[in-house]
């Protein structure tokens, strides 16, 4: 056998081994319970923004694996986009069985990702040294854009620290860098009214979460956290609130505040006082000085659940 042909098939199979271990890793990181990223809301976008480089991965690494058998690639890169459509809506799906919380952002940036992913695989082969230089900047540029949040949010927090405790801060629109959606939800921010409505869509625990701008709350704790909630519908509901601090055992149910409110029809006032808070964890104390989030979400929901945060505020 010619050199050139041995050393060919050597890379060839390299490629092939080097895709399913990039695969086994990136459904790991998709289905492994519980797996939380570090605190704050800069790492929480960085998170989510490796949806995007994920799955071009998740894609590249299925076509390759693909490979192994016999076929027009043509049709391997089909199977291989099919595939990965069907793990990133699976993956949401599973991650409500797994203490994860599904998300429809997440799917759009595995779409993205799948699409620039795509693209590599049929025109790639034809580029030069040019076009793939293009390429990467195309996929680091896309990488930014997804980080626009965690930017947003770093200016938030500087003027949220003018305001603590007010946690809401709904008369500015850059508060939308610190109340974001959780799960399949839409945020409506109306800065005249200061109120923030959140519409949840079909499906379980949606919402929207707070990342504070200030995470230290120790000097309130004789005081308690208030939130008002009006519910426009004629029947009440059940509203999960959850706080966790940086900890890393957070992610776990029994390691944060898990809390359930009766939202009436109308104004609805609710008091935590911030020492239950902190004896919410079933074997510690919350770190009242590192709060990293203030969720506020409903159950299973079969049609669209709309509720009103008028205001968050400690005292």
């Amino acid at each position: 056998m010619p050199e050139s042909s041995s050393f060919s098939s050597s890379r060839s199979i390299v490629l092939k081994i080097g895709g399913l271990l990039v695969l086994c890793g990136a459904l790991a990181l998709l289905f492994f319970p519980r797996l939380a990223p570090p605190s704050g809301l800069w790492w929480a976008t960085a998170w989510n923004a490796l949806h995007f480089p994920g799955f071009v991965l998740i894609t590249v690494g299925l076509e390759r694996v693909l490979s192994l058998g016999k076929g027009r690639r043509s049709w391997r890169i089909a199977a291989a986009v099919l595939l990965a459509l069907v793990i990133a809506v699976g993956s949401e799906i599973a991650q409500g069985f797994v203490g994860r919380s599904a998300s429809l952002g997440d799917v759009f940036f595995d779409t993205i990702g799948i699409a620039f992913a795509t693209i590599v695989l049929v025109f790639g082969p034809r580029w030069k040294r040019r076009g793939r230089l293009l390429a990467a900047g195309a996929g680091v540029l896309v990488v930014l854009v997804l980080l626009t949040p965690g930017w947003k949010g770093m200016v938030a927090t500087a003027q949220y620290r003018e305001v603590f405790p007010d946690l809401a801060m709904f008369s500015r629109s850059i508060s939308l860098g610190r109340w974001q959606v959780q799960g399949n939800a839409t945020l409506y921010l109306d800065t005249e009214a200061e109120t923030l409505t959140v519409a949840v869509g079909k499906g379980i625990y949606s919402g929207v979460s707070c990342y504070p701008g200030e995470a230290d709350w120790s000097a309130y704790s004789e005081g308690a956290l208030n939130l008002v909630i009006e519910n426009p519908s004629e029947e009440e509901f059940q509203l999960g609130i959850r706080i966790d601090d940086d900890s890393p055992l957070a992610s776990r149910y029994e390691h944060r505040f898990n809390g359930q409110k009766q939202i009436a029809p109308g104004r609805n006032e609710l008091r935590l006082p911030l020492s239950r808070i902190a004896d919410g964890p079933i074997d510690r104390k919350l770190d009242l000085s590192r709060i990293k989030r203030l969720a506020l979400f409903t159950g299973r929901e079969e049609a669209e659940r709309v509720f009103v945060v008028v205001s968050a505020f400690l005292d």
